[in-house]
């Protein structure tokens, strides 16, 4: 899908608060080149923040931390299955 400046500016200001108007002695695409590079910036920039709150609040964002070392769970043989109504 290819939106037009005037999309690519309400979509801007209105999801990101980034106020960025055409430039009219510039072509129509080379604006909506520069348009699109802004909303793709901003939006990895808002990642990045969130992201980087999720870590903050110590809650797991899905990605690979080699520094953590895993504990090793219980003994190391499957537990024995158990029939039920023993006991």
């Amino acid at each position: 899908m290819v939106l037009e400046p005037s999309q690519l500016q309400r979509l801007l200001r209105k999801s990101f608060n980034l106020g960025m108007d055409p430039d009219s002695r510039k072509p129509r695409a080379v604006n909506r080149l520069e348009m699109a590079k802004a909303l793709v910036g901003v939006a990895e920039a808002n990642a990045i923040a969130a992201k980087a709150m999720a870590i903050e609040r110590a809650v797991e964002t899905g990605g690979y931390y080699p520094c953590r070392q895993l504990e090793p769970m219980g003994p190391s043989s499957p537990p024995t299955p158990t029939r039920r109504g023993d006991g």
